[in-house]
């Protein structure tokens, strides 16, 4: 994936029970105040949730609009706005209409 390409989580995609199953522990044991400080707890408990994350919920790329797509409403635009009839694609503005 290149960098200008950001990417992000795809929530609507997302395997929830599974998640809810790899949170599934016993987090009292897992987060013991004898064996660990807040911050190294915290790192636990947050690496535990992105690593389900990472694994559960789909990434999706988003991408910019495709070059020719944009060119194509550049056309019709730029040929409404001049008062062209045909916009060269075949497509007939109405005479009242305000689009």
């Amino acid at each position: 994936m290149s960098a200008s390409h950001a990417s992000s989580c795809n929530y609507q995609k997302g395997k929830y029970d599974e998640l809810q199953n790899s949170l599934d522990i016993d987090w009292d044991q897992a987060l013991c105040p004898e064996d660990y400080s807040v911050d190294e707890m915290w790192h636990l408990l947050k690496n535990k949730l992105l690593n389900g994350i990472d694994k559960y919920i789909p990434m999706t790329c988003n991408r910019p609009p495709k070059r020719h797509a944009v060119q194509l409403l550049a056309t019709i635009l730029n040929s409404y706005e001049i008062g062209n009839t045909d916009c060269g694609l075949g497509i007939w503005k109405l005479e009242n209409s305000p689009f």
